[in-house]
């Protein structure tokens, strides 16, 4: 399950997982807003999203290069960070949605930018293994 509220740093985001009687499982914050999420055969989680201010995603920390940055963090079965990646440039850079790969172990997000009315000027592209 995937969680994302939006607060006065650009949010606050959380990855929670619950078993089927709906008991606590483990659940991760993050810094910045998801929007998007995916399951890969693993069962680990890759979010989608953006963060407005140096942010950290689990165990990983960021520091964004633009007003909003793109972000992909990808969080295992068992509830550890494996990798948070950013993507962006001086502007508004968000994604809304990600894909996972199973076969070849990618995945892919478009970057948006709201501000220039160009919903998929560039993408993330990185390795799920």
């Amino acid at each position: 399950m995937l969680l994302s509220t939006a607060g006065k740093d650009y949010g606050a985001a959380v990855v929670w997982k619950m078993n089927a009687e709906g008991t606590t499982l483990w659940a991760l914050l993050g810094s910045g807003t998801l929007t998007g999420v995916a399951v890969d055969g693993a069962n680990a989680v890759v979010g989608a999203g953006y963060f407005g201010s140096p942010a950290t995603f689990g165990a990983v920390a960021l520091t964004n290069a633009g007003i909003w940055d793109a972000v992909l963090w990808k969080v295992d079965a068992e509830g550890t960070t494996l990798w948070a990646v950013r993507g962006g440039g001086s502007g508004l850079d968000r994604l809304y949605a990600v894909a996972v790969d199973g076969v070849v172990g990618r995945c892919r997000s478009a970057v948006s930018k709201p501000a220039l009315k160009a919903p998929m000027d560039s993408a993330l592209e990185t390795e799920i293994s």
